[in-house]
Parts: C-alpha cells; structure tokens; sequence
C-alpha cells in the first residue's frame, strides 16, 4: 500500500515512547502530543500559533515541529513569524535557530501584495509551564516573554457525526453501477470537507477515537463491507487531488464539487485533517483507549 501520512505517522510513532521532563518546563507527554496543535495568546488577543509535526531526514531520529505565528495588526496587514524547531529533551523546550519575521500586507481581496522580512536569524523556545501555558523566547522578538498561550483543541465529532457524515457516505457508494465514479468522487470530497470542518488534526484525539470506534460498531454488517470495499478508492482519489488536482479535477467538475475541491486541496489543514481521519481509520481500535 503506497500512502503517505506524513505528520500523522510521525505523531504515532512519537506517541509510544516515554514521557520526558525537561529542565527548564514542566513535565510533558510526548512532544508530539504535548505542544501539536494551536494555540492562541489572550494577552494580547490578537496572536495565533500553529505548531505541526515536520518529518526531517534526521540522522538522531530528532522530533522536529514547524511552526508559525500570525498576529494581525489591522485589517490589511500582520506580522508573521516562523520556525523550524527541534525537541531538546535535555531542557525540555522546542529550540530554533533560524526563525524569522516578516510584516505583511493584503489587497481588499486577501492577497498578499508585499512582504518586508525584518530578521530571519532570531534564536528561541518555546516550553510549557506546570500549568499546560505555552511560554516564547525569542532573540530578536522583544513582546515574546509576555506571551503565555492557551491551546485550543476543537471538538471531536459525535458518534452520530462520524456514522452519518463519514462511514456511511462512503459506504454508499456502490461500485459497478452507473455513475459511480460521480458518486466516488461526491464521497471523496465529502470525506474531505468532513476531516477539515471538525479540525481533526486539531483535536481531541482519545475522544476523537472513541467516537469514531462507536460509530463503527453502529453500522450493520453490510454497510462495514461496502465501507471497507470503497475507502483505498476513496484515499487513492484524494491522494491524486493532493498531488495534482489537474489530472483528476474533470472527475470533481463533473460531479458538481469542482471549486470547493480545488479550494481544499490547497488547504494545509484539510489535508493534514484527512491524513488523520485516514490513519486513525486504518488503525481503529488498536489502541487501549
């Protein structure tokens, strides 16, 4: 099976070693587990942190994160600010050495239409406090130790959600008749937009399972083979979206879901969303959650 997952697989393989404490933060899980997600600044109310997984051809097997910040001056303009961080298990911290700033301007519709990079040589962490508070320094950033950020985890789908929206839709598609590559790719982008819209790279993943698992074991017999049948065509057409949306965007035209295909293949969080619904599909109940 040729599938690439590639923040989901890094965060499984992470999620089975030992938990760490680091010196200079509290006692964390996994750093996978521990500082994934986003994460939002109420000091000044306006600074949004994203922190993803990053594959890297480490030769230590090193957890690397990228990560990025987006604080939003007015309506045109923001500041954005970026890293490549790397866990130091030593002193409990992602540590960076290349980070940089950059202020940033949009037209009227959203477009970027300058970026000024103010430093691209800032050195920094970022770790937790014993209460869960993500805390920043950062070399060139002055405000970075004013920032104490709260994750924000978005709600996992009902058991009712995953049998109706995802299961189901893609069980339904039935193979061999008229009209069922239409119907393949409807399901496909349904599976998308389903992943994206409930933010499932972003959210609560023991609850995320559990629901998922009980909405599995609330379909018949039948509707889990039709399920099982349809799900590697479904991933395979949405791994052919993701790689290039060109070659198959005929496919999505023609069963009416055109645009907003083409918008979510674009979209980093769909697709780090779907990564996870897939890999937690192949692995459903496998774990002792």
């Amino acid at each position: 099976m040729k599938r690439t997952i590639t923040a989901l697989l890094l965060l499984l393989v992470l999620s089975v070693s030992a938990c760490l404490a680091g010196a200079e933060g509290a006692r964390v899980e996994t750093p996978a587990e521990a500082f994934s997600g986003r994460w939002r600044d109420p000091y000044y109310g306006r600074a949004a942190l994203t922190i993803v997984p990053a594959p890297r051809d480490d030769p230590d097997g090193a957890a690397w994160f990228d990560i990025s910040i987006f604080w939003g001056s007015s309506a045109d303009s923001a500041g954005v600010w970026r890293m490549e961080a790397v866990w130091d298990e030593a002193a409990g911290r992602l540590a960076y050495t290349d980070g940089s700033m950059t202020y940033v301007t949009y037209d009227g519709t959203g477009k970027i239409v300058e970026e000024d990079v103010q430093w691209d040589d800032a050195e920094g962490s970022f770790r937790l406090n014993e209460e869960g508070v993500l805390l920043w320094q950062d070399s060139r950033e002055e405000r970075s130790g004013e920032f104490a950020l709260l994750r924000e985890r978005a709600e996992a789908p009902s058991a009712e959600a995953f049998a109706q929206e995802y299961f189901e839709r893609i069980a339904g598609v039935e193979r061999g008749t008229a009209g069922a590559s239409l119907k393949a790719a409807l399901a496909a982008r349904d599976a998308l937009r389903f992943a994206f819209e409930y933010d499932l790279w972003n959210t609560d993943m023991p609850a995320m399972r559990g629901n998922m698992l009980a909405a599995w074991e609330s379909l018949d017999d039948d509707a889990r083979a039709r399920f099982d049948e349809n799900l590697f065509g479904i991933a395979d057409l949405l791994d052919g979206a993701f790689g290039d949306y060109a070659s198959v965007a005929g496919m999505f035209e023609d069963a009416g879901v055109g645009e907003d295909m083409a918008r979510l293949v674009t979209d980093e969080d769909a697709r780090r969303s779907w990564e996870t619904l897939f890999a937690h599909t192949l692995t459903m109940g496998n774990s002792g959650e």
